[in-house]
């Protein structure tokens, strides 16, 4: 069997001059889960019209179409017909899937925000490389979480998402749009704010969050509330905050420095440009919080710290990292200053 997916139009144009060899990294990620067997994975172009084109030994399943119409790059997706002499291209339906409505992640605009689609690729990427399905009813940790991108596209798909961030503002302007999300969609929700942990110097870290469900029936019964929070606090005092081994995943896109200082710089007891100083001294209250056999997904600038260093960092700390292709495709560039790649590592079983 033979498709074609028409990739998602609504990339900025310099991401979307990369998105076809992060589109094919992606979907031969994703393709371990995907029961049809998926093969053949390459671009075509067909009435100048660019599409990504793969082979299935057997029809795809009703599950198979739900991890396709999850992909960041999925638009539209076509069997292939070549039956006749010429090639027809017949639609097929994808599975509504979404948890909140995926707008949610479009609609809160800042400078410095990771593009969405992008943010989606982490997840998923983290997802289907982890020990866990892809509908599990898993828990995500964005421990550098800004204004909530990543909890936000981690929502959509309905998993329980938190964050830590160190800035008070972007924080608050994140959990304010969110709770406005929720009433203008109509969601039964409850917000609640508490202290989880003291400073020695007696400043508190306290984590605002939110149980929230489609109707009324669902928020009665805990098993299907949903859950978002956020942490005022610094990523180096993450086990702090949260139990041992509480998330499946924990995805991120470190900073560039573009709000966070010069090299070497501290703002609130985090380090905050070169990635390696953050890496250093957050990486082991990252581990104690993944579950064994979790991913940790982190974009980060290649210009900062290579990535022979990086992967030194998470072998060191006892992770392995995932170097083999389709791995290694993720480098591309975001504008003059920033070239932008992801690491994948896997918490030891």
């Amino acid at each position: 069997m033979n498709y074609l997916i028409l990739q998602y139009p609504g990339h900025n144009w310099v991401y979307y001059q990369s998105a076809d060899k992060l589109a094919q990294a992606e979907l031969k990620i994703a393709g371990t889960s995907i029961n049809a067997g998926i093969t053949n994975i390459e671009i075509k172009q067909l009435a100048n019209i660019r599409y990504l084109s793969f082979s299935t030994e057997v029809s795809l399943s009703d599950r198979d179409l739900q991890i396709l119409s999850r992909l960041s790059f999925v638009f539209a997706l076509f069997h292939v017909d070549e039956s006749s002499s010429q090639i027809q291209l017949i639609p097929i339906e994808l599975p509504v899937t979404h948890y909140l409505n995926p707008k949610i992640s479009t609609l809160l605009k800042y400078k410095g925000k990771t593009n969405e689609l992008f943010t989606r690729m982490m997840i998923n990427i983290a997802v289907h490389s982890s020990g866990f399905g892809f509908d599990d009813a898993l828990e995500l940790l964005d421990p550098v979480a800004g204004k909530g991108t990543t909890l936000f596209e981690a929502s959509t798909s309905g998993y329980n998402a938190f964050g830590i961030e160190v800035e008070g503002i972007a924080l608050q302007e994140g959990l304010t749009f969110f709770k406005k999300f929720l009433e203008q969609e109509r969601f039964k929700h409850a917000r609640s704010t508490r202290v989880v942990y003291k400073n020695e110097d007696g400043r508190p870290a306290e984590i605002t969050e939110f149980k929230y469900s489609r109707t009324k029936e669902e928020f009665k019964n805990e098993a299907t509330q949903k859950q978002l929070g956020m942490v005022h606090g610094t990523s180096k005092e993450a086990f702090k905050y949260f139990k041992k081994e509480r998330f499946h995943v924990i995805v991120g896109d470190l900073p560039y420095g573009i709000k966070h200082g010069n090299k070497g710089g501290k703002v609130y007891g985090s380090p905050t440009r070169n990635p390696e100083e953050l890496i250093a001294e957050c990486l082991p209250e990252w581990k104690k919080v993944l579950k064994k056999g979790g991913i940790i997904v982190l974009a980060w600038n290649v210009h900062l710290v290579s990535r022979k260093k990086l992967t030194e960092q998470f072998s060191e700390s006892g992770f392995d990292v995932l170097m083999e292709s389709p791995y290694d495709q993720f480098e591309h560039r975001v504008d003059t200053a920033i070239k932008r790649d992801v690491i994948v590592a896997r918490k030891s079983a």
